[in-house]
């Protein structure tokens, strides 16, 4: 369903935010904040 598309879409790049995240930190660089809700302050 597109239902189905969409939170698969979604999910699958909060994936990938959390790899980038795990590689910055292994190379000693804090990640920014990717959180929606802190941008919105």
């Amino acid at each position: 369903t597109i239902t189905d598309m969409l939170f698969h879409i979604i999910n699958h790049s909060t994936h990938h935010r959390g790899q980038i995240s795990v590689d910055l930190r292994n190379n000693a660089i804090e990640p920014p904040v990717l959180d929606y809700a802190f941008y919105k302050r």
